[in-house]
This record gives structure tokens, C-alpha cells and sequence, in this order.
């Protein structure tokens, strides 16, 4: 287990470069740039501001410029740290560089608010999803073919199809200005965080339901389950001992990306709760070409991929030691 993981970990640089080099040139060939919206300017001052940010050289040397091994400015050092006043940063230094549009932040303070933000959230919402949707799973699964089942996978189905976006505004209208229990909008104390977090857990609870019963539904045809109920163990033992634990792993699979993108900010829920997580500024980012801080977001979202499908793999083995990691 142990060469597993140090071989997973070692394999990550090379996965973190690959994605880094994409979005690169993938936010660099999309139309417009980061002062294409501003007040028209004179050419020659425009030059001048591109000059000033690298803008205008060579693709390749904007990005070996980013990647930071070499300061390619002529007024810096060649190798890092350079004179410290690049906007570009360097990477491999740990310098994500300055925010194009926020030219007072650098990408790492922007993040480093930010993300605690959306963690903090996410993690709420995770804990509702995981409340909700595993009990749910189970009571649907246990009373297959019963009111039960019928009536947890219909209130699945309905999370499922309903957007956040829709459900977001339906939630307000009831705890907000019906009921007043809530406040609307914002940040700042714990009850900004509930109706944010519902809106976020409640389709991943709709989901770990279906999976979890379709999971739980197979395990209980097999023959180890019918022997275990032969021997005279009590209905809750087989459940919890013998049929949930083997139903786990494709939970275990979804939790591990579902996690990483509820926890790196979601874009629709944080807007519309006005919530300065990481997902409101990557889409800020994405909208005003601030390449920098569009691939800062990427890079948190990309580690926490990584680190939890490791995780994943590992509980994998503890679950079921049938399953080796390779």
C-alpha cells in the first residue's frame, strides 16, 4: 500500500503540469484578454500596458515565463525569484502571480481567502448530503417494492431534476420572506451558510440515494447475505455488517470527484447567495481573462481530484481487502 501511494503521489507533478500546460493555451486562444473590456486607449498606450504584462511576446515564452525556471523580463535575474515585480510569478517557485484585474492581489491571496470560503461550505453541504442521502439509500433498499422505496427514490428523482438554480430562488421565497427565519444573501455567520448548503447537498443526497440503493439491491442477492440471514443474525446486523459495507465502493467512487467539486466552490450557488467563495472568483476570472487566476482555481480544484481519488483507492482496501491497489 504504502509503494502505492508514494507512486500515485510522485506521479501528481507530471498530472499538475499537464493540466496546467492545457489551460494555459486554452484561456490564451480564446478571444479578448484581460484589458480588452477597459476604457479605449490610445494603440500605443495599449502596447504599452501589454508590454508591461508580457502580452506581446511568443506564447511559448508567456508560459516558460508563468512555469518560472527562467526570468525571461529583461530587468529580472535569470533564474528565480527575479525582481520580484513580474506579474507573472512562477510556478514552480510557488508563485501563481498577480491577478490581472485585481492587480493589488496575487493569485495566492485571492485563493487563500477564498478557498477556506468554499471548504467551509462544502463541507456543510457534504454533511447533508452524506445525512440525507445514505439513510434514504438504505430505508429505499431495505423496503424495496414498499411505500418506502417509492416515496425516497420519487423525492430523489425530483432533487435530482430540479437545478440549483430553481431550487435556489424556492428556498428563499419560503425561509426568507415567508417564514423570515434565514437571511438572503451574504457571509459572515453561520446562518448564511444553511441555505447555501442545502441548495448544494440536497442533489448529491438525491444521488448517493439512487446509488446507494441500486449498490445495496445487488449486494443482498448474493449468496453470502442469504447465508448470514440462514444463520439466524439479526435483519440490522445483516444490513449494516454484510450488505452496506459491501455496498460502499461505488459510493466510495462518487464521493471521491463529488467531493472535490463541492468542496473547491460551486459557480451557481455561491452567485446567487452572493458568497465569495473560490467558484465566484473562477468565473470572474473566466469572464474577465484573468489567465492567472482562472488557473490558480484549476490547479486547487485538480490537487483536491487527485488527493481524494487516493483516498478513495486506499478505502477501497479497508472496505473490501479483496481489492489490492495496483
Amino acid at each position: 500500500m504504502s509503494a502505492f501511494v508514494l507512486r500515485r503521489l510522485l506521479q501528481l507533478p507530471g498530472v499538475l503540469l499537464v493540466i496546467v500546460v492545457t489551460t494555459f493555451f486554452l484561456m490564451r486562444i480564446i478571444p479578448g484578454g484581460p484589458f480588452a473590456a477597459e476604457k479605449s486607449v490610445e494603440p500605443e498606450i495599449q502596447r504599452l500596458i501589454e508590454a508591461k504584462y508580457h502580452l506581446d511576446w511568443p506564447l511559448s515564452k508567456q508560459f516558460l515565463q508563468y512555469l518560472g525556471p527562467f526570468n525571461l523580463a529583461a530587468d529580472g535575474h535569470p533564474w528565480f525569484g527575479g525582481s520580484g515585480a513580474d506579474p507573472w510569478g512562477g510556478l514552480l517557485a510557488g508563485d501563481l502571480g498577480v491577478s490581472f484585474r485585481y492587480r493589488t492581489q496575487s493569485v495566492t491571496e485571492i485563493i487563500g481567502h477564498s478557498f477556506p470560503v468554499s471548504a467551509a461550505l462544502g463541507s456543510l453541504a457534504l454533511a447533508i448530503a452524506l445525512a440525507i442521502g445514505v439513510p434514504a439509500g438504505i430505508i429505499a433498499a431495505v423496503g424495496r417494492g414498499t411505500v418506502r422505496d417509492w416515496s425516497a427514490m420519487a423525492l430523489a428523482m425530483v432533487g435530482i431534476c430540479i437545478p440549483n438554480f430553481v431550487l435556489a430562488p424556492l428556498l428563499i421565497l419560503l425561509f426568507v420572506f415567508r417564514l423570515g427565519w434565514l437571511p438572503v444573501a451574504g457571509w459572515g455567520s453561520p446562518a448564511h451558510m444553511i441555505l447555501p448548503a442545502v441548495v448544494l447537498g440536497l442533489p448529491y443526497a438525491a444521488y448517493l440515494a439512487r446509488l446507494l440503493r441500486g449498490s445495496m439491491l445487488e449486494a443482498i442477492s448474493q449468496d453470502y447475505v442469504r447465508t448470514a440471514r440462514a444463520k439466524g443474525l439479526a435483519e440490522y446486523r445483516v444490513v449494516l455488517k454484510h450488505v452496506l459495507r459491501n455496498a460502499l465502493l461505488p459510493v466510495l467512487s462518487f464521493l471521491g470527484p463529488a467531493t472535490a467539486g463541492i468542496l473547491s466552490g460551486s459557480v451557481v450557488v455561491e452567485r446567487i447567495f452572493n458568497v465569495p467563495g473560490m467558484g465566484t472568483w473562477f468565473v470572474q476570472g473566466a469572464l474577465n481573462r484573468d489567465y492567472l487566476l482562472v488557473i490558480g482555481a484549476v490547479l486547487v480544484y485538480a490537487i483536491l481530484l487527485t488527493l481524494l481519488n487516493l483516498i478513495v483507492d486506499i478505502l477501497y482496501g479497508l472496505v473490501d481487502p479483496r481489492i489490492q491497489p495496483q
